[in-house]
């Protein structure tokens, strides 16, 4: 189960589920939770599904010729993918992806309700995010697409770093002490906030990764 080929090749991990997308900066400020797994390929190269599945959604294509073309599938989606085309924009020879064309030019790809592909078939090329945005689970029940995946050749040595705990009440009133050596002391509902970033090993400097798992302890 691995979208490129040569399966055995380590790949980078450019993003996981759960990680933060954009900044709050003030009260008009989008953020959002990353939704997929970012695998590393290169520009153009081919895609391939990761298992057998059949299109349910007769909306299964959306974004053609945008950054974010997709298809979704009932339990998998694969988000910027050139769907059924190459580098150049030239169509495969496969009948299930079916493209509108005007003036001489594709202006929309659909992929009929019913269609069947298997594990290891091409999907179509990457665009120039260079990566496969791979979702695992239904809409609405996403997982953690690793957990969908046989990795090859995949190590993790290097331990999470936190950067910073920040305690709260539920009011978000930031709970602190008078010094570094005195204990914080809680009571009432209380929050915690937890800034982090986790790497595999073969990952870039510059990679920060949503940790698995964060876990604390209270003390009486």
């Amino acid at each position: 189960r691995w979208p490129y080929d040569p399966s055995e090749r380590t790949r980078e991990i450019a993003g996981t589920l759960g990680e933060i997308r954009g900044e709050i900066v003030d009260a008009s400020s989008e953020v959002w939770f990353h939704n997929g797994l970012d695998i590393v390929g290169g520009y153009g190269e081919t895609a391939r599904f990761i298992r057998d599945e059949t299109v349910l959604d007769p909306n299964a294509v959306e974004n053609f010729e945008t950054l974010r073309e997709l298809i979704r599938m009932p339990t998998v989606g694969y988000i910027h993918i050139r769907l059924g085309r190459d580098s150049s924009g030239k169509t495969f020879a496969d009948p299930r992806f079916q493209f509108n064309v005007t003036d001489g030019k594709l202006t929309d790809v659909r992929v009929p309700r019913g269609t069947r592909f298997s594990a290891g078939e091409a999907i179509g090329t990457l665009n120039p995010m260079n990566h496969v945005h791979l979702i695992a689970g239904r809409p609405g029940a996403e997982m953690n697409a690793l957990d969908a995946l046989v990795l090859p050749g995949v190590s993790d040595s290097i331990p999470p770093v936190i950067e910073n705990v920040g305690v709260f009440d539920e009011n978000w009133t930031p709970i602190e002490t008078d010094s570094r050596e005195r204990r914080i002391r809680i009571s009432g509902k209380t929050r915690l906030m937890v800034r982090a970033y986790d790497r595999k090993d073969g990952n870039a400097e510059r990679r920060r990764l949503a940790p698995y798992k964060v876990s604390y302890s209270i003390s009486s």
